[in-house]
């Protein structure tokens, strides 16, 4: 029989999975501040709106905003992996196969020299893309047998492109029949579901109305669904 579970970092439900560390910030001397921890942002007139939809060259100073050079210091840690991660990535003798969009697309960057068989992206944006049709096609395409598969929904499903939420009845719906989905082609993978990372508060999340529906409380909602 399959097995399913969700990734977690602790049995506790508020203990995070990792956290960041500053390696030139010495927490044994309480006489130092910690350095000041950088963080993204973008100003409106670096966003990609309806009126504009991607056609007007924003100012030269939005690609100077959002460099990642800031974060190269930083260094993750992590809590209490649980052993179910480390031997689906390490130790999976076949292929793991990513369900999802951009974030599962990264993910099967990461992988590619970390795993013995290249990874497979199973691209989908919502638990409703996920039909017996629509996994029959990709599983039949040459090198794909899926023996593990990392799925990663909700980015679509509360993010602005739909132009609203999805309601918390209906994205738990849509989770059941996929799942049910998934088991049935892949009776004997190994399926994993990885909980919808949180993101800040930022310019769309926090207007009003909102225009992105990925703030912190809809997103933890999201993950005890998929829980």
């Amino acid at each position: 029989h399959p097995s399913s579970s969700l990734f977690r970092g602790n049995n506790s439900d508020t203990a995070p999975y990792a956290h960041w560390v500053n390696p030139s910030y010495d927490t044994s001397d309480n006489s130092t501040h910690p350095p000041p921890l950088y963080t993204r942002f973008q100003t409106p007139e670096c966003w990609i709106t309806d009126e504009n939809n991607g056609t007007t060259t924003p100012p030269n100073h939005c690609d100077a905003i959002t460099d990642n050079s800031r974060f190269e210091i930083y260094q993750l840690q992590w809590n209490n992996l649980p052993p179910s991660f480390p031997s689906a990535i390490k130790e999976t003798p076949g292929q793991i196969c990513l369900l999802g969009y951009s974030h599962s697309s990264h993910m099967v960057l990461s992988l590619l020299n970390r795993v013995k068989t290249p990874p497979h992206w199973l691209q989908a944006h919502y638990p409703s893309s996920v039909t017996t049709t629509y996994l029959k096609e990709e599983t039949s395409r040459p090198r794909v047998n899926c023996t593990a598969v990392v799925i990663g929904m909700g980015q679509w499903s509360a993010g602005y492109p739909g132009r609203h939420p999805t309601l918390f009845s209906t994205y738990r719906a849509e989770m059941r029949d996929m799942m049910r989905t998934i088991l049935l082609h892949f009776p004997r993978a190994s399926v994993y579901v990885r909980s919808m990372h949180a993101s800040p508060l930022n310019g769309r999340t926090a207007a009003c109305p909102p225009e992105d529906w990925r703030n912190p409380l809809v997103v933890e909602v999201y993950t005890r669904i998929a829980e």
